[in-house]
């Protein structure tokens, strides 16, 4: 695949949807730099098969939000751990232990680690909330390690929330990883809902975050999204059996742990 073909593809595909999301292509070069990030929509891999990685599997994101600079968001999956950062080994980093299900925020500045449990709710939604999905035709769409990219719209009770494009059958261990990483957050959120107020409960949230979290991986490994407010993610590079430091997956020693129950922080 042709990185520049795909690149101008995707970039026609937004204005085309008419999305109000700027398109996260124009990245400063400190956050190129970082992670070995590329323009969005330019994909780099280490390695062209589909072949599942023994080691880290890293991939790197462009995100951008209304108002801010483009900025790196990088994910490195194991067998054990997925840990979330900006591209550095040594500023703030999220943590999600796979086998023990909890999530750690990490804060260099203040020396903690926030823990996040899996928590076992019945709560339900407060509003109903009525799902649909539409797929885009995206039959001149280059394919990616010989997987072609679908592109979908998610919907919550007529509202638009997300558009995604994912590959099919591309990392599918990411894929678990991420489901089993949305699974606890959405978990907490639903432990939270009582305490939400009626005004914060919008259905996009309530469905693709709290009680319908999974869906928008159900279609495959997503290379790009964006969101009616703002919001976009672009996969810039991925590297199979990447060089990762040892303790990146370690919390800091002599931090003070603190625990999330009911939207409460307490020490752990």
């Amino acid at each position: 695949m042709s990185s520049f073909r795909w690149l101008a593809y995707l970039m026609g595909l937004v204005v085309v949807a008419c999305s109000p999301a700027p398109d996260s292509g124009s990245v400063s070069d400190a956050e190129a730099d970082a992670g070995s990030a590329r323009p969005a929509g330019q994909i780099d891999h280490a390695i062209t098969d589909d072949k599942q990685a023994q080691g880290a599997l890293m991939l790197t994101y462009v995100e951008q939000e209304p108002g801010i600079e483009p900025y790196v968001n990088r994910v490195i999956i194991t067998a054990d751990f997925l840990r979330m950062d900006d591209g550095s080994d040594q500023t703030d980093f999220t943590l999600f232990d796979r086998r023990a299900k909890v999530i750690y925020s990490v804060s260099h500045d203040d020396r903690t680690a926030l823990e996040l449990h899996e928590q076992n709710s019945e709560i339900e939604s407060p509003i109903k909330l009525e799902l649909d999905e539409k797929k885009i035709d995206m039959v001149d769409a280059p394919m990616i390690d010989g997987k072609t990219p679908q592109h979908y719209r998610l919907m919550v009770n007529d509202q638009l929330c997300r558009d995604t494009i994912v590959v099919p059958g591309l990392h599918t261990e990411a894929v678990q990883a991420m489901r089993e990483f949305r699974q606890v957050l959405a978990s907490v959120h639903r432990g939270n809902i009582p305490n939400t107020p009626v005004d914060m409960q919008d259905p996009c949230f309530l469905a693709d975050d709290v009680f319908w979290h999974k869906r928008s991986l159900k279609f495959g490994f997503p290379i790009k999204e964006w969101t009616p407010t703002g919001f976009s993610r672009s996969l810039v590079d991925y590297k199979y059996n990447a060089p990762i430091g040892e303790d990146i997956f370690e919390i800091p020693a002599g931090y003070l742990r603190k625990t999330s129950s009911a939207g409460q922080e307490v020490d752990a």
